[in-house]
């Protein structure tokens, strides 16, 4: 599976979403980055070659994602949103965005 991410004609992009939703449970207290600050996320991903993928209008509009009952993370249902409107594939463990898929979404997981 990490031949996507280590074959380097592939680029790789971190949702600002996820930047945004890191630092929102770092300062809440629900996860510990001990060796990082929230604000050097983006420096640390740049420097290892990494893009970000920028929220724009286009991608919030995610009510056209169907609505499941035991998934109404918005985090989640951003990213999704923003990697089926651009095409992009979707590196993710967690097993409940294979819902999506039918909706276009591609996963790639482990």
């Amino acid at each position: 599976m990490w031949t996507i991410i280590d074959d380097s004609t592939n680029t790789l992009y971190v949702s600002a979403v996820s930047y945004w939703e890191i630092t929102l449970k770092s300062n809440l207290g629900k996860i510990q980055l001990p060796k990082t600050k929230p604000a050097e996320l983006f420096l640390h991903a740049t420097k290892s070659g990494i893009l970000s993928l920028d929220l724009l209008s286009e991608y919030a509009s995610f009510d056209r994602l169907p609505f499941f009952e035991n998934h109404k993370d918005p985090f989640d249902r951003m990213i999704i949103h923003q990697c089926i409107t651009k095409g992009y594939i979707l590196i993710s463990s967690n097993r409940v965005f294979e819902k999506y898929i039918d909706s276009g979404l591609v996963l790639l997981h482990n």
